[in-house]
């Protein structure tokens, strides 16, 4: 979710509010306004698109359209601008806020870079076209092999290492990124997190294009993908469940426009994760996991409910099994049940939530299948998408239904000396993980055994 001051956050939430929108270019000296201007700024804003961000996490891949800001051309003073001043290439901000709201408290939502100020309206208006510039991504990387030369075959490139800091020194080092770029609050928190104590290893026999590998390696193959956040920061979210879910938002009536209604994703029930590459294109190891209730329940066919991963840098001796195991099981709980998506419009409180956010859905009118009756209550989702628009403030969001993650719990190992599940305290027992029968998943007293996932 983007963070926000309490000023804002307070002003968002109240029922009468006008909107105002900031548009400001690095090194430029003009600031434009959609809404009354403050000191120094020119309310010459006229139109400003919707773009739609859209995650693909099955591929581990992202999308953020174009951002155009049409501007009027006031006395001819911005085609004088335009003459005088090179803006292409320019750091841009869109700034979101209200009328009333110091500008210290608005929000960031887009940081882009001018592509091309195109002449529009007649002739009477200029329109900035924004894009999220992944072009410095698209650089080749690890181009230097172990013994300093080239990497190929002869000369390859080993990488051992957590896979957040192979990504940081990827995006850093290889790529070039400015450390604001970079969400290294994000990166940091999954090191020590969920990825704490994993290890990848490749050996690189080329050297590959940095966003594809990133994708395709320390994305889909670990259960994730990035996004550009409204700071213009690149930043990772993974679907694993490693903690207890923090819900963001609740979207209700007071908060939608209309009624949403469920549609099911694609269905995915088999797995096959494939890694310990032999460094001639092929893997040596292959995990193939079914869920057997989702294929009993809804079949499969050649076509449909089939995932590959394919991985060079996931090993059998640094916990490969493993982690191919959880990260198949996750996927078939996240597809394969016939999970819901569903498409909302949203009043423009929902404006902070971003991809990986989660939110409850309530709506007494929404159809819950799971139950046959009408009407849902804190149904779990996740965010896969959002489109804003500008004109009437309402925020589009695409929401998968994870309500598999709701009862899931966080527990630890037992301490040393920490008696049998029998003679634990109640605290001990809501809190640890104990050894409990593999043919039941009982302990020995018969109690269900806490579960990892």
């Amino acid at each position: 979710m983007i963070a926000t001051t309490p000023n804002f956050a307070n002003a968002n939430t109240q029922l009468v509010k006008q909107p105002r929108h900031v548009f400001q270019i690095s090194g430029y000296s003009r600031t434009f306004t959609f809404g009354a201007p403050t000191a120094g700024q020119d309310r010459w804003i006229l139109e400003l698109s919707s773009p739609s961000q859209k995650a693909d996490d099955l591929n581990g891949s992202s999308t953020f359209p174009d951002l155009d800001v049409s501007v009027v051309d006031k006395a001819a003073l911005l085609t004088a601008d335009v003459a005088a001043n090179t803006l292409e290439g320019k750091v841009a901000t869109l700034k979101t806020g209200f009328q009333g709201l110091a500008d210290a408290d608005f929000l960031t939502v887009a940081t882009m870079r001018v592509d091309s100020i195109d002449s529009s309206h007649d002739g009477t208006a200029y329109t900035f076209k924004l894009k999220r510039d992944d072009r410095q991504l698209k650089a080749p990387i690890y181009q230097t092999g172990d013994n300093g030369k080239p990497t190929s075959n002869k000369n390859p490139k080993t990488l051992l290492g957590n896979p957040m800091e192979l990504l940081t020194s990827t995006l850093q080092t290889e790529l070039g990124l400015a450390a604001g770029q970079i969400n290294s609050n994000a990166i940091n928190a999954y090191k020590n997190g969920l990825f704490a104590g994993v290890e990848v290893r490749f050996s690189l026999t080329t050297a590959p294009e940095g966003k594809h590998w990133i994708e395709l390696e320390l994305m889909k193959a670990l259960g994730g993908y990035a996004f550009w956040n409204g700071a213009g920061q690149f930043t990772p979210f993974f679907f694993v469940p490693s903690r207890a879910v923090a819900v963001a938002m609740t979207l209700d009536q007071d908060k939608i426009l209309g009624v949403p209604l469920g549609k099911p994703a694609p269905l995915l029930n088999t797995v096959k994760y494939r890694f310990d590459y032999n460094g001639q294109g092929g893997a040596n190891s292959e995990l193939g996991f079914t869920d057997s209730t989702s294929k009993t329940k809804y079949g499969m066919s050649a076509s449909q409910g089939v995932h590959i991963i394919e991985s060079q840098g996931v090993r059998s001796g640094y916990q490969g099994w493993a982690w191919a195991r959880v990260l198949a099981h996750t996927l078939t709980q996240r597809y394969g049940y016939q999970n819901l998506t569903y498409d909302v419009k949203a009043f423009w409180p929902a404006l902070v939530l971003e991809p990986g956010d989660y939110v409850y859905l309530t709506h007494p009118r929404v159809p819950d299948r799971s139950k046959g009756t009408t009407g849902v209550t804190n149904v779990l989702c996740e965010v896969l998408g959002r489109s804003w628009n500008f004109k009437d403030c309402t925020v589009d969001l695409k929401l998968l239904d994870v309500s598999w993650l709701a009862p899931l719990v966080a527990y630890q190992i037992a301490a040393d000396l920490t008696p049998a599940f029998p003679s634990a305290s109640a605290t001990q027992q809501q809190s640890y993980m104990f050894v409990a029968s593999q043919a039941t998943g009982n302990y020995s007293n018969g109690v269900a055994g806490n579960k990892v996932f």
